[in-house]
């Protein structure tokens, strides 16, 4: 993953407008924040699946435009005046941005496809010919 830094001219402009408001005011603020945040965040994964084809070839899952854009949420209750929360509910985040593990959940094995036409489909279906069992 790529990322492009380019001159932030909105963070000073917004925080002078902060400043401006009487601290009554401010928490609106935030609120319009926030949801605009949660636009960009969404439009930014739907780009990011779009951009991002799978590399092995199977068949996508989308990933980021269904399932992370779709999790992504603006929290109201959480707004305060000097801060808005966008929320990405689903789990699967953490392994994209931190990394993790991954095991079996409803077998003892976990299958790993190596071609995109049996992507999908479960060992114990019987409906691969020729599937043998390797241990490692």
């Amino acid at each position: 993953m790529s990322v492009t830094i380019t001159r932030d001219s909105a963070t000073p402009a917004l925080a002078q407008i902060y400043d401006a408001l009487a601290p009554g005011r401010r928490k609106p603020l935030m609120a319009v924040l926030g949801k605009t945040a949660e636009k960009e965040y969404r439009a930014w994964f739907r780009g990011r699946n779009a951009d991002s084809p799978n590399r092995a070839g199977f068949p996508r899952s989308n990933f980021w435009s269904k399932r992370i854009a779709g999790a992504t949420n603006y929290d109201a209750s959480q707004t305060t005046a000097d801060r808005a929360v966008v929320v990405i509910s689903d789990p699967a985040i953490n392994a994209h941005v931190y990394g993790g593990t991954w095991g079996a959940k409803e077998a003892k094995y976990l299958a790993i496809p190596l071609r995109g036409e049996v992507y999908g489909v479960r060992p114990k279906a019987g409906t691969i010919p020729g599937l043998h069992f390797i241990p490692s």
